[in-house]
Protein backbone atom coordinates (compact mmCIF):
# COMPACT_ATOMS: atom_id res chain seq x y z
CA UNK A 1 0.00 0.00 0.00
CA UNK A 2 1.58 3.51 -0.70
CA UNK A 3 1.73 5.97 1.35
CA UNK A 4 0.08 9.23 0.58
CA UNK A 5 0.06 11.00 3.75
CA UNK A 6 3.93 11.60 4.71
CA UNK A 7 5.18 14.78 3.35
CA UNK A 8 8.82 14.97 2.99
CA UNK A 9 10.52 18.23 2.73
CA UNK A 10 12.59 18.51 0.30
CA UNK A 11 16.00 21.83 -0.72
CA UNK A 12 18.92 22.71 -2.41
CA UNK A 13 21.97 23.18 0.17
CA UNK A 14 21.29 27.37 0.25
CA UNK A 15 18.01 26.90 0.55
CA UNK A 16 16.75 28.34 -2.56
CA UNK A 17 14.34 25.90 -4.06
CA UNK A 18 12.21 24.40 -1.66
CA UNK A 19 9.75 21.91 -2.08
CA UNK A 20 7.67 18.89 -0.84
CA UNK A 21 7.32 15.30 -1.64
CA UNK A 22 3.90 13.17 -0.66
CA UNK A 23 4.43 9.45 0.26
CA UNK A 24 7.39 6.94 -0.31
CA UNK A 25 8.97 7.02 -3.72
CA UNK A 26 7.74 4.55 -6.29
CA UNK A 27 11.84 3.62 -6.30
CA UNK A 28 15.40 4.51 -4.81
CA UNK A 29 18.33 3.54 -7.56
CA UNK A 30 22.22 4.01 -7.21
CA UNK A 31 23.13 5.15 -10.23
CA UNK A 32 26.88 5.31 -11.61
CA UNK A 33 26.47 6.44 -15.34
CA UNK A 34 28.97 9.25 -16.38
CA UNK A 35 26.17 11.73 -16.65
CA UNK A 36 24.87 10.90 -12.87
CA UNK A 37 28.69 11.89 -12.17
CA UNK A 38 29.07 14.74 -13.88
CA UNK A 39 25.59 16.21 -12.89
CA UNK A 40 26.56 15.23 -9.16
CA UNK A 41 29.77 15.70 -9.02
CA UNK A 42 30.01 12.72 -7.33
CA UNK A 43 31.03 8.97 -7.79
CA UNK A 44 27.14 8.37 -8.24
CA UNK A 45 23.91 9.26 -7.72
CA UNK A 46 21.73 8.27 -4.51
CA UNK A 47 18.09 9.01 -5.94
CA UNK A 48 14.43 8.85 -5.32
CA UNK A 49 12.02 8.25 -8.16
CA UNK A 50 7.98 10.03 -7.55
CA UNK A 51 5.21 10.43 -9.66
CA UNK A 52 5.29 13.71 -10.90
CA UNK A 53 1.88 14.10 -9.07
CA UNK A 54 3.56 13.62 -5.85
CA UNK A 55 6.00 16.33 -6.14
CA UNK A 56 4.48 20.10 -5.33
CA UNK A 57 7.26 22.15 -6.29
CA UNK A 58 5.22 25.15 -6.85
CA UNK A 59 8.13 27.73 -8.06
CA UNK A 60 10.81 26.04 -10.05
CA UNK A 61 12.27 29.62 -11.63
CA UNK A 62 15.26 29.13 -9.00
CA UNK A 63 16.31 25.98 -10.82
CA UNK A 64 18.04 25.14 -14.35
CA UNK A 65 17.47 22.55 -16.59
CA UNK A 66 19.58 20.87 -18.59
CA UNK A 67 19.51 17.46 -21.22
CA UNK A 68 22.73 16.04 -21.40
CA UNK A 69 21.70 13.48 -23.68
CA UNK A 70 19.15 13.36 -26.80
CA UNK A 71 16.29 12.50 -26.87
CA UNK A 72 15.54 14.48 -24.08
CA UNK A 73 13.89 12.58 -21.85
CA UNK A 74 15.73 13.63 -18.60
CA UNK A 75 15.64 17.04 -17.63
CA UNK A 76 18.16 17.86 -14.83
CA UNK A 77 17.94 20.84 -12.85
CA UNK A 78 20.30 22.66 -10.47
CA UNK A 79 20.15 25.55 -8.05
CA UNK A 80 20.82 28.51 -9.78
CA UNK A 81 22.19 30.05 -6.96
CA UNK A 82 24.59 27.45 -5.19
CA UNK A 83 24.10 24.87 -8.43
CA UNK A 84 23.94 21.95 -6.52
CA UNK A 85 21.21 19.02 -8.23
CA UNK A 86 17.42 19.56 -6.99
CA UNK A 87 14.99 17.95 -8.97
CA UNK A 88 15.18 15.79 -12.83
CA UNK A 89 12.12 15.37 -15.18
CA UNK A 90 12.16 11.83 -16.50
CA UNK A 91 9.63 12.21 -19.46
CA UNK A 92 9.28 8.76 -20.95
CA UNK A 93 7.15 7.55 -23.64
CA UNK A 94 4.12 5.16 -22.67
CA UNK A 95 4.99 5.84 -18.49
CA UNK A 96 3.41 8.70 -16.38
CA UNK A 97 5.71 11.83 -15.88
CA UNK A 98 8.22 10.99 -13.35
CA UNK A 99 10.61 12.81 -10.90
CA UNK A 100 13.75 12.20 -9.89
CA UNK A 101 14.91 13.62 -6.37
CA UNK A 102 18.20 13.37 -5.11
CA UNK A 103 18.31 11.57 -1.06
CA UNK A 104 20.54 14.22 -0.68
CA UNK A 105 17.81 17.03 -0.97
CA UNK A 106 15.08 14.79 1.55
CA UNK A 107 15.67 16.92 4.73
CA UNK A 108 15.21 13.35 6.37
CA UNK A 109 16.56 11.18 4.09
CA UNK A 110 17.48 8.34 7.08
CA UNK A 111 13.29 7.68 6.31
CA UNK A 112 13.87 7.15 2.75
CA UNK A 113 13.08 3.45 1.97
CA UNK A 114 16.48 1.53 0.78
CA UNK A 115 18.06 1.55 -2.46
CA UNK A 116 16.71 -1.25 -4.76
CA UNK A 117 19.61 -1.51 -7.27
CA UNK A 118 22.82 0.18 -8.71
CA UNK A 119 23.18 0.52 -12.48
CA UNK A 120 25.56 1.27 -14.94
CA UNK A 121 27.60 -0.31 -12.18
CA UNK A 122 30.70 -0.61 -14.87
CA UNK A 123 31.45 2.25 -14.92
CA UNK A 124 31.82 2.38 -10.98
CA UNK A 125 34.35 4.41 -9.23
CA UNK A 126 34.60 2.18 -6.36
CA UNK A 127 33.13 -1.24 -5.09
CA UNK A 128 29.85 -1.41 -3.18
CA UNK A 129 29.94 -3.42 -0.60
CA UNK A 130 25.77 -4.38 -0.52
CA UNK A 131 23.58 -6.90 -1.22
CA UNK A 132 21.93 -4.73 -3.98
CA UNK A 133 21.40 -5.85 -7.70
CA UNK A 134 23.94 -4.34 -9.85
CA UNK A 135 23.15 -4.11 -13.15
CA UNK A 136 26.31 -3.25 -15.38
CA UNK A 137 26.29 -2.36 -19.71
CA UNK A 138 23.65 0.08 -21.00
CA UNK A 139 21.36 -2.37 -21.95
CA UNK A 140 21.65 -4.58 -18.62
CA UNK A 141 20.95 -1.28 -16.76
CA UNK A 142 18.07 0.12 -18.80
CA UNK A 143 16.30 -3.03 -18.31
CA UNK A 144 16.75 -3.65 -14.93
CA UNK A 145 15.79 -0.07 -14.53
CA UNK A 146 12.89 -0.09 -16.13
CA UNK A 147 11.74 -3.78 -14.56
CA UNK A 148 12.06 -2.61 -11.33
CA UNK A 149 10.13 0.72 -12.02
CA UNK A 150 7.19 -1.56 -13.59
CA UNK A 151 7.22 -3.67 -10.87
CA UNK A 152 6.75 -0.37 -8.84
CA UNK A 153 4.10 1.26 -10.85
CA UNK A 154 2.42 -1.79 -10.92
CA UNK A 155 2.21 -2.36 -6.74
CA UNK A 156 1.41 1.97 -7.13
CA UNK A 157 -1.49 0.92 -9.62
CA UNK A 158 -0.93 3.70 -11.88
Amino acid sequence: MEDNVTKRSCGCPCGRNRFTVSGSPLLRVICHCRICQEFNHDPCADIAIYKRTQVDFADESGVQFRAYKQPELVQRGRCVACEKPVIEHMRLPLFPDLEIVPAAVHEQADSLPPAELHMFYHRRQADAEDALKKYSGFLASQAGFLRHLVRALRAARV
